[in-house]
């Protein structure tokens, strides 16, 4: 997304700045782009041109109205707290001096629990990646996905130089631009290794040094991991699967084993221990379902 010098409204202002200060990403542009034209949009309806002329009530409203169009909870969140991002930086810039969220309460986060990937359903996907038609890549991405918890899109954004071999570790690209070192087990050194080897023959044109390849040498982006991650399910007969089922479990078999809540948080790169806290809820429902079923006074 690309926005001009010339803002024009007090959204492009803060668009651009976010563009250009703040270093969001692509992605997160545009769903901030998307959520305050909706409620700029809302805002016009009721005769208000500009956004910092709403009142606590214009905004009240507004949450009413998405209360109305059935938008889940995370969605109507993820709007409000795009609304509040727009407004904190008016008001940090002077172009407003009172909060018109202020009276808004953002809707209860949902208590559903995230489902978590399986070891039968990791091991039945490598299984169906080694026999696959690249098989050395697909390991190798499975195996780090797994293996360190990290988002595809962090995935997709590996370069060779984010290896650091002499730790066993890879340099990620975060949420925000902050960077984090996640650790490599040994199955997924050798799965790397493997795939390097591979990859030096696989590369096409001016290599851009992106870790992972397509089959005809490009770099993945984000979707076609996606894509490929939901082949080797459908290969290996494993439903709903996409990259955060692995993230989850990463994050609740550390649990489980023992680690501090803190340390997986950082691993996760999580900016709020919050929200790494769901992982001790499903850590505990899967300890409640070992022991009903094996212990004997259960």
């Amino acid at each position: 997304m690309a926005l001009g010098m010339s803002a024009r409204t007090p959204v492009d202002a803060f668009l651009h700045w976010m563009q250009v200060e703040a270093g969001a990403s692509p992605r997160t542009l545009e769903a901030y782009q998307r959520d305050l034209r909706g409620l700029t949009g809302f805002l016009k309806r009721r005769g208000i041109q500009d956004p910092n002329a709403a009142s606590p009530e214009d905004i009240e409203a507004w949450a009413r109205w998405l209360a109305k169009r059935g938008l889940a909870a995370t969605t109507r969140r993820r709007h409000m707290a795009a609304a509040r991002s727009f407004y904190k930086h008016q008001r940090a810039e002077g172009r407003l001096s009172n909060d018109p969220l202020r009276r808004l309460d953002p809707p209860k986060r949902p208590q559903r629990l995230p489902r978590v990937a399986t070891a039968k359903e990791v091991a039945a996907m490598l299984r169906a990646a080694a026999e696959g038609s690249m098989p050395v890549r697909d390991v190798a991405l499975l195996e780090v996905l797994y293996g360190t918890g990290i988002r595809a899109s962090e995935a997709a954004g590996l370069r060779l130089r984010d290896q650091i071999p002499a730790q066993r570790a890879l340099r990620v690209m975060g949420k925000g631009r902050k960077e984090r070192i996640v650790l490599l087990g040994q199955p997924a050194v050798r799965a790397l290794d493997a795939w390097l080897q591979e990859r030096a023959i696989r590369v096409s044109g001016k290599d851009e040094g992106r870790l992972f390849l397509s089959r005809t040498g490009r770099p993945m982006d984000r979707k076609a991991l996606w894509k490929r991650l939901r082949i080797l399910a459908d290969a290996a007969g494993v439903r709903t699967m996409h990259p955060h089922r692995l993230r989850h479990a990463f994050a609740t078999d550390l649990l489980r084993g023992g680690a501090d809540l803190r340390v997986i948080q950082e691993l996760l790169g999580h900016a709020r221990l919050e929200t790494t806290r769901i992982y001790t809820h499903l850590a505990s429902s899967k300890l409640a379902e070992t022991i009903a079923q094996h212990h004997p006074r259960a």
